[in-house]
């Protein structure tokens, strides 16, 4: 069913200029084709903001931030469409407070002041009348934000488990869980992401992660175009606490015949110093998207080599059908269930077995197989997603109109 014409705000807790895919902001490019968005960035704290202007930190809107540019930006995404983007008044720190109790929730429900403020002024500004409102991983202002707007629907998007993360505290999860219950809908990531928040919301849906087919295709395109003498095995993302290490330096120590590159943010130095020794490697810094086709490109089998750990055993990784878009084999750890893609991908966590497929992928890829990965992709590109996206929310507001109509 086609939403279309609807007034869309999403508040977030990620900035829409961004080296890496996002979910959420994937999704609203496209719903954006039919419908009025607003997204409003994450409310970076004052901390944050001014050691920007001291570290040269460029990825946020720091003069938008304190009000030497407009708040109010258009910009056109990668598909054509148009839409608006909101940069928010900063934030106070909260969490290097120990419990939810009253203190954090102040601090939180200040923070949630000072944004409603930019959120009034912003929906007025652009005659945006009955919003459905998005939070997009960000409960901390939603469930203290101002209820005097008329909003058609409130929806919590959650594409991570939060209470697990390494860089929030744990209490987080009671301010998550409080947030849940007060909307009308969760929509999350992945089944386990939606299971574990099945108890709180009685509308609870799953949309999987996709891709920018036509963006990540374009490797399959430029690969025919390359000679090259070696094969070569990437991995597009970021080498952080997910990354083992352990199992990668296994991978190049013990497969001199492949080149191996390293597409993403850089944020385990140890472990970079570790790869960085070797030849056959070549680490690359984080890449606007429209880039990384280009490195797609340079590669036979991409891997995900995620640490099997309990906070992203919830995770559906985007990079999976980017991957497979490029027309790439997909060698990845057994972190996550993705019994679903079975046929597509291969998971193992024993290093010995990971290298020999690999190896096997190599050996008996065909354009068959890269025809077949690509046709898979294409039925699982954020244009799909956008799909089901819109008739959940279709749904819901008819239902809610029905309530409407019986109360009255």
């Amino acid at each position: 069913m086609l939403l279309k014409n609807e007034n869309i705000v999403c508040i977030s807790d990620c900035d829409w200029q961004n080296v890496y895919m996002n979910s959420a902001i994937e999704l609203l490019s496209e719903t954006a084709k039919n419908n009025n968005v607003l997204y409003i960035d994450r409310q970076h704290t004052i901390k944050y903001v001014i050691s920007s202007f001291f570290k040269c930190k460029n990825s946020i809107q720091k003069y938008r931030i304190f009000g030497f540019q407009k708040r109010i930006r258009n910009v056109e995404t990668r598909n054509g469409a148009q839409l608006n983007v909101l940069t928010p008044y900063p934030s106070f720190p909260s969490n290097w407070v120990n419990n939810d109790g009253k203190i954090y929730r102040l601090i939180l429900r200040f923070n949630a002041f000072l944004l409603n403020k930019n959120f009034k002024k912003a929906i007025k500004q652009l005659k945006f009348t009955q919003p459905i409102l998005i939070n997009s991983w960000n409960p901390f202002v939603g469930i203290f934000l101002n209820n005097e707007i008329n909003k058609k629907l409130e929806v919590y998007f959650c594409w991570d488990e939060m209470r697990l993360a390494p860089y929030y505290k744990p209490h987080v999860g009671v301010i998550e869980d409080e947030y849940v219950k007060k909307v009308d809908a969760v929509i999350s990531t992945s089944k386990t992401l939606a299971e574990n928040r099945s108890s709180l919301s009685k509308n609870n849906f799953v949309i999987e992660n996709g891709a920018d087919f036509k963006l990540f295709n374009k490797a399959y395109k430029i690969k025919s175009k390359l000679t090259r003498k070696q094969k070569t095995i990437g991995y597009i993302g970021s080498i952080d606490y997910r990354f083992d290490i352990d199992l990668v330096k296994y991978l190049v120590r013990n497969s001199p015949e492949f080149n191996y590159i390293i597409v993403g943010r850089n944020e385990n130095s140890e472990a970079v110093n570790i790869l960085s020794k070797f030849s056959n490697v070549k680490i690359y810094g984080p890449q606007i998207p429209e880039k990384l086709p280009e490195f797609a490109a340079q590669m036979d089998v991409g891997i995900i080599p995620f640490c099997r750990l309990e906070v992203i055993r919830s995770m559906y990784p985007i990079k999976i059908h980017e991957y497979l878009a490029a027309g790439l084999a997909v060698v990845m750890t057994n972190f996550a269930d993705f019994s679903e893609l079975d046929d597509m991908i291969f998971s193992t966590n024993k290093p010995e077995i990971f290298l020999d497929r690999i190896r096997k992928e190599i050996k008996t890829d065909s354009e068959n197989k890269q025809l077949k990965r690509i046709n898979f992709a294409k039925n699982n590109s954020w244009e799909k997603r956008v799909g089901k996206l819109n008739k959940i929310l279709y749904d819901l507001l008819k239902e809610k109109e029905q309530e409407q109509q019986k109360s009255l």
